[in-house]
């Protein structure tokens, strides 16, 4: 079985992408550094982000690139095997429709819950701070918070994603996004103390 493994950002999607397309790989199933089994795995690392980058634009084109990612927020489980088959397909023009069907089903499910979310989020005002929390199925904070910078870009607002414990701030065109952030959210006070102790004292991820 080929088996690999990647540090799960999207840049480590790419770089294992790229390793396989160069080394005529279909993995049976890419794991995530911090989720090994004991087996023999091979590690990649995101040092030829920026060469799998061009390289993927060149062959497959943005729009596919972009379609990638929305497939990555997914989360379902080995996605990235799924994802590095349908590159392989599209690079060399063959048909395997259940993988393309798959695919492209996967990426409507992340852009249909972005749309839904996007009607329905809504916002509590708090200290002169907008406040929504989420839940989705899909990582789609950094999507849902891309439109809400177009929708809301005088005001100062938080999404913050209950399940995956991460927060979007949104600050008079800042944009800052923490990751393992477990608010207490029992009363605005607790609220407004636990944001800003966020904000100064956790690591910024973007």
């Amino acid at each position: 079985m080929n088996l690999l493994a990647y540090d799960g950002s999207f840049n480590g999607l790419l770089s294992v992408t790229y390793y396989c397309l160069k080394n005529s790989i279909k993995p049976d199933y890419v794991f995530k550094f911090d989720n090994l089994p004991k087996a023999s795995i091979t590690k990649i690392n995101t040092a030829n982000y920026f060469n799998a980058l061009k390289f993927l634009i060149s062959k497959i084109g943005k729009r596919d690139l972009q379609n990638i990612y929305y497939a990555y927020l997914s989360e379902i489980e080995n996605v990235e095997s799924l994802i590095i088959s349908y590159v392989f397909y599209k690079i060399t023009n063959t048909t395997k429709k259940e993988i393309i069907l798959t695919f492209h089903q996967i990426v409507q499910i992340v852009l249909h819950e972005v749309f839904y979310l996007s009607k329905e989020i809504t916002f509590s005002k708090i200290n002169d701070i907008l406040f929504a929390k989420i839940n989705p199925h899909n990582n789609i904070l950094i999507l849902l918070s891309n439109y809400f910078s177009e929708k809301l870009p005088k005001d100062t607002w938080l999404i913050y994603d209950s399940k995956r414990y991460s927060m979007f701030f949104y600050n008079n065109g800042k944009k800052l996004i923490f990751r393992n952030v477990k608010f207490n959210l029992d009363s605005n006070n607790d609220l407004i103390e636990n944001l800003w102790k966020t904000i100064i004292q956790c690591k910024k991820i973007s």
